[in-house]
């Protein structure tokens, strides 16, 4: 990877870090990293496995290209408090459709942070659809959510 690609994906993550570690109030209107679903603030991350290969040890994850660190923080928009105690499944589809992984996220310590998290297989480059079933006991069924991410370079 040059010094420039290595730049940009620090800088990447950098601020999916700063969305793990704000509040639910910091964003107003969904992104393509925030969503407000059933009063739950959902924020996304993805993380390309060659940086968080030294950041982390979780999941078990390995350097290889076309794997990425999923993550995801899921806030109670009421009282503006981290969820630390659902259970997530993510599936993540290539851009054809075809669904490639469904894993459940692990919980995991961001700096301190609660949230979900695994690494992912994108194989192809193009618009990937990452779904997200969010089991929450504090509500009596299943939210589900969508969010898309575009993988750009090999």
């Amino acid at each position: 990877m040059n010094d420039r690609v290595f730049a940009k994906f620090i800088l990447n993550f950098l601020f999916v870090v700063s969305f793990f570690l704000t509040s639910s109030a910091a964003v107003a209107a969904d992104s393509e990293h925030h969503q407000r679903v059933d009063a739950m603030d959902i924020y996304l991350g993805v993380i390309p496995a060659e940086i968080t290969q030294d950041i982390s040890g979780e999941h078990g994850g390995k350097n290889h290209e076309t794997r990425y660190h999923v993550l995801v923080a899921i806030f109670d928009v009421q009282t503006g408090k981290r969820i630390t105690d659902a259970k997530v499944l993510a599936s993540v589809s290539e851009p054809d459709g075809e669904v490639l992984e469904r894993k459940n996220l692990e919980p995991m310590l961001i700096m301190d942070a609660p949230s979900y998290g695994n690494y992912f297989r994108m194989t192809t480059l193009g618009k990937h659809s990452l779904r997200f079933k969010i089991l929450d006991p504090a509500r009596k069924y299943a939210v589900k959510v969508e969010f898309f991410f575009v993988r750009a370079t090999d």
